[in-house]
C-alpha cells in the first residue's frame, strides 16, 4: 500500500513537472528528495553522483559563495584566459588549455542562456555552431553542456561549457583551446568542469 501511494505521488510529481522548462524539486509523502525532470524522468537526490575530481587538492569560491569549484593545481593554475568579467580564470599547466567561470546574479532560463553563450563566443570567434549539446547532473546540480565550434583569427577553437542557473544567478564555466588540441585536453577540461559545486 506504501508503495503504491508512494508510486501515485511521485507520477502526480512527475506529469506537473512537464508543464515545466527545467528541473523541479519535489519530495515524497515519506520525506525523501527527488529532482523531477520536464522530459518525464525523475531521480533520488541523494543517489546523483559526486562528480568532483578525485585528484582535486584546491577550490576557488566564488565571490558572492553561490559556487565552489575544486581542481587540481598539478593540472591548472590561476592565470589570464582572456575574459575580463571572469571571476576565475584558469590556465592548464602545459600552457594551451583555458577555464574561466563568468558569474551573474540574475537568473536566464538555459534556453535564453544558451543564446547569450553563442552570442558570447561570437563576439570573439566566427564560423561559430553547436557541436554537441546535452543535459548532466554534476554534483546534484543540472547543467546544460554545450560543446562549441568557431575560428578566432582563421585559427579553429573549440570549447565545452556547463552552464547553470537558478535562483541564486547564472554561471557560465566555459574550457577552450585549439579544435587540433581539444582531443588532447578534454579529459582535464571535464575534469575540472566536473569539480563545480553550487551552493543551494
Amino acid at each position: 500500500m506504501k508503495k503504491s501511494i508512494f508510486s501515485f505521488i511521485l507520477m502526480l510529481f512527475i506529469s506537473l513537472s512537464l508543464q515545466a522548462d527545467e528541473s523541479t524539486n519535489a519530495v515524497t509523502e515519506d520525506g525523501r528528495n527527488v529532482i523531477l525532470y520536464s522530459d518525464g524522468t525523475w531521480a533520488f537526490r541523494q543517489e546523483m553522483p559526486q562528480l568532483r575530481p578525485q585528484k582535486a587538492n584546491k577550490s576557488l569560491k566564488g565571490k558572492r559563495g553561490a559556487y565552489e569549484v575544486f581542481y587540481n593545481d598539478k593540472l591548472w593554475k590561476q592565470g589570464n584566459a582572456g575574459n575580463e568579467d571572469a571571476e576565475i580564470q584558469l590556465q592548464h599547466n602545459n600552457g594551451d588549455g583555458y577555464a574561466m567561470i563568468i558569474f551573474e546574479r540574475i537568473p536566464v532560463p538555459l534556453e535564453n542562456l544558451k543564446k547569450l553563450a553563442l552570442e558570447n563566443v561570437r563576439s570573439v570567434a566566427s564560423n561559430v555552431e553547436i557541436a554537441g549539446e546535452e543535459r548532466k547532473l554534476v554534483n546534484g546540480y543540472e547543467m546544460m553542456v554545450l560543446r562549441i565550434n568557431g575560428a578566432i583569427e582563421g585559427i579553429p577553437f573549440s570549447y565545452l561549457n556547463y552552464y547553470a542557473s537558478g535562483d541564486w544567478g547564472t554561471i557560465q564555466f566555459v574550457t577552450y583551446t585549439a579544435t587540433v588540441l581539444m582531443p588532447e585536453y578534454e579529459t582535464d577540461f571535464l575534469d575540472l568542469l566536473n569539480g563545480l559545486t553550487i551552493k543551494q
